[in-house]
């Protein structure tokens, strides 16, 4: 803690005595870039549509009405407090709100990790570069979906475990509360207070407040509306193969992605660090590295968790020495805080701009992908009330919001969709060998294909007489089925 002290109070000062504002530039740069982009519909879309719902009935989904394929089937819905949160923002402030706060949790995420670096001893520049890092490893992560919340709960604990305070640990508790509602990652909760209470070991302190908090925090996990049943959600998308299979985001880190890249140029950074610095850092630390680069290694949608537990980790070794301390260059004038926060607040305020004319649920255009507005309003007008249809799984969350009454083929939920029906939606868009006999058993009249996810199936329909087109536009195609009729959908009890 001393050495921590001389380094935040000897470093970067300029000229006028007030430091650089390195810390909220790493923060602010990141959280801008995300208000900027575009939200993504894939995973939303459903969370908001079950989210309505929910704030409708005044209850917790527990059966599956947004498709036909798994229609009244039994949901494990451990993402209920995401959906009713997100729904209530949308209710409130539409699709402004949703990019606001996108582009808050992010920031929220990268203060949490400045703030652990901090805690164990990093100056304010090298906090400020630790977070820069994890913002690059996090950038493909900042999307809107539940894993975003989870983020934020695993940046909250790991802040509350660099705390002196050891009392403070138990605002875990709670922490893990909201966790295990919000997002199926809240087992690595866990898992960081094991590494606290090996570190406790390691320094020869006692473990009993790191123990105590672990064990009420996985009693924590039990209190949801589904009880120890969230743990067998995790058990089933950590462990199916098919989800692996078909979803890109839970294969390998590879090449292909920008998320694979920056894991494995970190991951090898870290290993020459470890090499040339192994003794630097107790063994717990090291540990908890490996673990995470392990889990990184499983899956693309695991770097997030490596992006957050890195900074933080190797921060102890950018510490500044008590014969450092005070010997920094003045490399800033003394109203560059003022001059740096007009800045950033006019990017933000240049960020925003396309946001506000969107207080409301309707489509915000370029802002918002895989939702094709046209085509949406034209397949409602094609649809008999009631009716599903046969749609890409890209666009399944998107429509399951924009046509409430209109229940999909397949959508991002494979914890629910049938796998026997995740594999024809696979085998219609690849076009395989035998797909007309995949589309013509699925008792559906109304066809939707998208030209971006499936270029192939839209080339081959062509030579589909059964098939009609009534629609098409740049994003994709609407086809009716000659003389077809879609079943009745049951009533769920």
């Amino acid at each position: 803690m001393a050495e921590a002290k001389h380094a935040r109070a000897g470093e970067g000062r300029s000229g006028s005595g007030r430091p650089p504002p390195w810390g909220p530039l790493a923060i602010a740069v990141p959280a801008l870039l995300v208000l900027a982009s575009p939200l993504s519909s894939v995973d939303l879309a459903y969370l908001l549509r079950a989210g309505q719902t929910m704030l409708d009935t005044g209850s917790v989904a527990r059966t599956d009405l947004l498709s036909f394929t798994a229609r009244c089937s039994p949901w494990v819905n451990q993402q209920w407090g995401t959906e009713v949160v997100f729904a209530a923002i949308f209710r409130l402030q539409g699709w402004l709100g949703l990019g606001v706060l996108r582009a808050g949790l992010a920031a929220l995420t990268l203060w949490l990790v400045q703030l652990a670096c901090r805690r164990r001893g990093a100056p304010e520049r090298a906090a400020a570069w630790l977070t820069l890092l994890s913002a690059g490893l996090l950038m493909s992560t900042f999307g809107l979906r539940a894993q975003l919340v989870g983020v934020v709960c695993f940046a909250t604990t790991n802040y509350l475990i660099t705390r002196p305070e050891r009392r403070l640990l138990w605002w875990a508790v709670p922490v893990e509360l909201v966790w295990a509602n919000t997002h199926g990652s809240f087992p690595l909760g866990l898992v960081l207070l094991g590494f606290s209470a090996l570190r406790d070991l390691q320094a020869r302190r006692s473990p009993r407040t790191s123990i105590a908090v672990l064990l009420a925090c996985a009693g924590a996990t039990l209190i949801t509306p589904f009880g120890p049943g969230v743990w067998s959600y995790v058990r089933h998308l950590v462990t199916d193969p098919l989800i692996r299979e078909v979803v890109v985001e839970w294969r390998r880190p590879g090449l292909d992605t920008y998320a694979g890249v920056v894991f494995l140029l970190s991951a090898a950074g870290s290993l020459v660090v470890f090499v040339r610095r192994r003794s630097d850092l107790p063994w717990p630390d090291w540990a908890q590295l490996a673990f995470f680069l392990l889990l990184g290694a499983t899956a693309v949608r695991n770097g997030a968790w490596w992006g957050l537990v890195l900074p933080v980790t190797l921060a102890p070794l950018a510490r500044v020495r008590p014969e450092q301390t005070g010997r920094a260059a003045a490399d800033g004038m003394g109203s560059m805080r003022k001059w740096t926060a007009w800045a950033l607040a006019a990017i933000a305020f240049v960020a925003l701009l396309p946001w506000l004319p969107h207080r409301n649920a309707d489509p915000p255009g370029r802002l918002l992908e895989y939702a094709p507005a046209p085509l949406t309003r034209r397949l409602e007008q094609v649809l008999r009330p009631g009716e599903g249809f046969i749609n890409p799984q890209a666009w399944g969350s998107w429509f399951e919001l924009a046509l409430p009454t209109h229940p999909v083929f397949i959508d991002s939920r494979f914890e629910v969709i049938p796998d026997e029906t995740v594999r024809a939606s696979g085998r219609l868009t690849r076009a395989e060998p035998g797909w007309e006999r995949t589309l013509a058993a699925i008792p559906a009249r109304v066809l939707v294909i998208s030209r971006q996810t499936q270029p192939v199936l839209a080339a081959e329909i062509h030579g589909v007489a059964e098939w009609t087109r009534v629609y098409e536009d740049e994003d994709g195609i609407i086809l009716v089925r000659a003389g077809g009729s879609a079943p009745p959908l049951e009533d769920c009890d």
